[in-house]
Parts: C-alpha cells; structure tokens; sequence
C-alpha cells in the first residue's frame, strides 16, 4: 500500500479542501522563493549596502595628504617708499606702488605655497628692493625706459622666519642674480618683474630643499 507523504497529511479534522493545507503553504510542496527575495538575503544586501554608503562618507570625509592645508606665507614689504629703487621711491604712485606690492606678494605667496610641504610656515618681511636695469641718469625724470645690464642686476633683501614641515630656518639675505640677462624665458616675458620674480622663485626653490 502507498502511503501519503508526511507533509501531505492532513491535520486530524481537515480535508483537502480546507484552507489549512495548501501545496502553495506547505513548505515542501511549495517552489522555492527566488534567493533575492528571501528576508535574510534582504536583511543581508540592506546591511551591505548601507557599509558601503558609510564607508564612502567616511572616505570623503578624511583628508587626504594631497588636500592637506597649504603652507602658511605672509609677506610684509616694509617701506617700500623707501627702497633703494627709483620707481618704488619716487616714480611710482601711492596707487602704483600698491599694486607693484600686491603683485608681488601674491606670487611670493603661490610661488611658497607649490614649493614647501604642508603644515610649514614662512614670514618673510622684504627690506630692500632693486628692479634689474637703470633708467638713464641723462635724461633724469623723463627717462621711462630701464636699461638692462650685466652690472646692475635684480637685488633683493629680505629678512625671514620658516617653521614646520622640516628644519627651522631664519635669516637675512640678499639675493642677486649676476647672470640674470641669461634667462631666455625672461627675455621676452612682458612682466615687468619678470627678473625679479625668477630671483625670489630660485631663493624658495633654495629654502625649500634644505
């Protein structure tokens, strides 16, 4: 004799069509659910899902090296109305010295900041400032034109202090460039402290290094 599978017995008082027993609710006789619809599947991919969401916050979140703050430079040019330089002391304008400062210290400023590790800092004060070239003495004020020469090269004195980012530094130099005529990039730069800017961009190279 055949005997009815377990699972297909009925509870005592039921028949087949009581809505007790079904193929659709007997785990046995029911098709499997699709693996990505059971709960624990969900329960699964929802965690997963959220440790990826976290993480990538988290990744965001943490600064990396390469967005580390930049080094800290403040530059101070100390009477510059008084340098030993013909434009900064009388042929420039209150207006015009300005600027010239305001130019400078922006690229001194760029210039420090793509060269010295993250976290340095660097106070430089400018004592003295001499653009490369004269103006004829002949023709006194009227003369607009600086003249470029191998004996009157770019000068500049600076006084300063750099911490952090490796060994302290502090000093005061004077830089100058005797072979300054032989930078061709500059020769036909229309800057006008385009000498003056290689000077200062060399010296940071210098302090950068050590």
């Amino acid at each position: 004799m055949q005997r009815t599978p377990l699972h297909r017995r009925l509870p005592f008082g039921a028949d087949r069509t009581s809505p007790i027993w079904t193929e659709d609710n007997c785990v046995l006789c029911r098709p499997p659910r699709p693996i990505h619809r059971r709960p624990r599947v969900i329960m699964l991919c929802r965690t997963f899902a959220a440790a990826i969401v976290i993480a990538a916050a988290c990744a965001i979140a943490a600064p990396s090296p390469a967005m580390a703050a930049p080094a800290a430079v403040k530059v101070t040019f100390v009477h510059p109305e008084r340098f030993n330089d013909d434009d900064f002391r009388y042929r420039f304008t209150p207006r015009e010295r300005a600027a010239a400062v305001s130019e400078l210290t922006g690229y001194i400023v760029r210039a420090a900041q793509s060269l010295l590790k993250p976290g340095a800092s660097l106070r430089i004060e400018i004592l003295d400032f001499q653009r490369a070239g004269i103006y004829n003495p002949l023709l006194g004020n009227a003369a607009n034109v600086r003249i470029l020469k191998d004996i009157t090269p770019p000068r500049i004195t600076l006084r300063y202090q750099l911490t952090g980012g490796g060994k302290p530094q502090s000093g005061r130099e004077t830089l100058t460039d005797m072979n300054y005529l032989m930078n061709p990039s500059a020769r036909f730069s229309g800057d006008p402290f385009v000498y003056e800017k290689a000077l200062l961009a060399d010296w940071l190279r210098k302090i950068a290094a050590r």
